[in-house]
């Protein structure tokens, strides 16, 4: 089977920061990608939920954990998705699977039809996919560990944990 490529985007609020949370705690934060990660950032996504019981070969962050920057748990890297960009990425996915379903199993049924019966075979539905427009909320918070900025909740008043080498900050 040949590979399928689509190019996908999320939104990002107008300072370029991206909208992640906490597996565990549920919070929501923000994280400013270097050029490096936007590269294959969404397309790692994507494979998350097409590629399953696999380890995927795409890079050396398959064991990456990231830090929470309010409850300080820690996290493998793709598990930082809110529930709304998880549900976008699960309805592309979901939309992939249905073109090559539609496109090679419905055909080949339809195909079998001839003079003694008749076979035929409905078309999978695909979803319409959308994702909300990213709002500008949430203050910046300087990681001076990693030399990177996060997005945290205006009322935080906790320690800060760096989301990328974990080291608690005071605010």
């Amino acid at each position: 089977m040949s590979d399928m490529e689509m190019k996908v985007s999320i939104p990002l609020d107008d300072d370029g920061y991206l909208r992640r949370e906490c597996p565990l705690c549920l919070k929501q934060f923000k994280i400013l990608l270097t050029k490096e990660e936007k590269g294959d950032f969404v397309n790692k996504a994507i494979n998350s939920y097409m590629v399953k019981d696999e380890k995927i070969e795409s890079g050396d962050d398959n064991d990456l954990e990231h830090t929470c920057p309010y409850c300080g748990q820690k996290a493998h890297s793709d598990g930082w998705w809110t529930q709304e960009q998880a549900e976008f990425f699960r309805t592309i996915a979901e939309n992939m699977a249905a073109d090559i379903v539609n496109e090679t199993l419905v055909k080949a049924i339809k195909g079998m039809s001839n003079d003694l019966f008749k076979v035929d075979a409905n078309e999978m539905e695909k979803k319409e996919v959308w994702m909300h427009p990213e709002i500008n909320d949430m203050v910046v918070f300087n990681l001076d560990c990693c030399e990177r900025k996060i997005k945290i909740e205006d009322e935080w008043n906790g320690t800060v944990y760096c989301f990328f080498c974990g080291f608690p900050h005071e605010k």
